[in-house]
């Protein structure tokens, strides 16, 4: 008698049991997955407590035309895009930990857009905005620091937020507004 014949029940039974572990690991998941989503904003047009800090939105402007590579000469951004630039204020005391935040640009049809994108690699611009304070330049965060950040968008885009996002904290957010 081969394998297959002495074990044919044995695979039959199993079939089920397979379909019940996938089953309630996938509702598992999805709600693993619901819940690490950024959804509950924490805005304010002025200063947010968030994660332990304190942060708000001082600048945002569309610098399409104002950017230079590095050897100065002006950086053609690709047709059918606009170039933001966010500046946020951060300040927080001893012992927080914000770092592995994430950056986004929020615009008035809903549309969500990441920091750092490629179409600025030639631009003599910030990289990797963090919301942690350098310790190179600055010696206290309780006293306040800045943070530049920039952005590709759509041409028909007006942004109204900027979001910060720290893992740790999902899945609430910072919504930051200018005042």
């Amino acid at each position: 008698m081969s394998w297959w014949r002495r074990n044919l029940w044995g695979l039959i039974a199993l079939l089920p049991a397979i379909a019940a572990l996938i089953g309630v690991n996938y509702r598992d998941a999805y709600g693993r997955y619901w819940e690490f989503q950024p959804r509950v904003p924490v805005s304010s047009s002025g200063w947010v407590e968030y994660a332990g800090s304190g942060m708000r939105l001082a600048e945002l402007t569309d610098v399409t035309d104002q950017l230079k590579d590095y050897s100065g000469d002006p950086v053609v951004i690709p047709g059918g895009v606009r170039a933001w630039r966010a500046v946020v204020e951060f300040r927080y005391g001893p012992g927080v930990k914000n770092g592995g935040c994430s950056f986004h640009l929020e615009d008035d049809h809903g549309r969500v857009y990441g920091a750092n994108p490629r179409e600025l690699s030639e631009a003599r611009v910030a990289r990797y905005a963090s919301c942690e304070a350098d310790e190179t330049k600055v010696k206290d965060p309780s006293a306040g620091f800045r943070v530049e950040v920039f952005f590709i968008a759509a041409p028909d885009s007006r942004p109204v937020a900027v979001r910060i996002v720290l893992g740790t904290s999902l899945p609430r957010y910072a919504r930051l507004t200018l005042a």
